[in-house]
């Protein structure tokens, strides 16, 4: 199945894509620097902020995700997918949130004081307020998945701090979109979404 890498800042590849393009949005845009301003091994608090990567300084910008766009390039019948940070939440103007999906890891990583470690990630399933959602993932279908992310050990060979687990990213494509059509995502990273779509024969 065909895949199309396209380089540059995302916010500009987006405006350039044309209308009703994509079936499904799959995507973990850059969080978990919320509430964080992270330089060069150190840490500054605070208060609770949404953010974006500026790639081309390599540091963290406060930003809103830009969502403008998903609502021009997805077709009328779609659902998407998108991960965010436990106190953040990504607004999608057109769209309502109609379920959630859940990353558990077996082995969270540690945290320096008590408390809490971050064992699970979350995605938000939303779909059009004008149309039709769309869900291919039978009558039933856990909103989990459990299992080990090996991090260090795929930052170590990608070069990518935060790189999912193919299975649930499968689990997301195989929901909400049918063989043969077309997910797009904006933030590719260390490229999960795509091979998972390759796996699932999606576009």
């Amino acid at each position: 199945f065909p895949v199309t890498i396209c380089r540059g800042d995302c916010l500009e590849v987006l405006k350039a894509m044309p209308n009703a393009c994509v079936d499904s949005i799959v995507s973990d845009p850059p969080y978990n620097a919320t509430g964080h301003v992270w330089r060069k091994g150190s840490r500054k608090t605070g208060p609770q902020r949404n953010l974006i990567i500026d790639s081309m300084k390599g540091q963290w910008n406060e930003s809103e995700i830009d969502t403008s766009q998903y609502s021009r390039i997805l077709k009328t019948e779609c659902s998407m997918a998108l991960f965010h940070g436990i106190r953040q939440t990504i607004s999608v103007t057109g769209f309502k949130q109609i379920d959630s999906f859940f990353v558990v890891k077996k082995t969270p990583p540690p945290r320096c004081r008590p408390g809490f470690c971050s064992a699970v990630e979350i995605a938000e399933i939303y779909s059009r307020i004008d149309g039709k959602r769309k869900w291919h993932g039978g009558f039933i279908r856990k909103n989990y998945w459990y299992g080990t992310q090996d991090t260090a050990s795929n930052k170590k060979q990608y070069g990518h701090p935060a790189q999912k687990s193919l299975e649930p990213m499968q689990i997301l494509v195989d929901s909400l979109t049918l063989p043969d059509e077309t997910v797009l995502d904006p933030y590719m990273g260390s490229g999960t979404t795509g091979v998972a779509c390759v796996r699932t024969g999606r576009r």
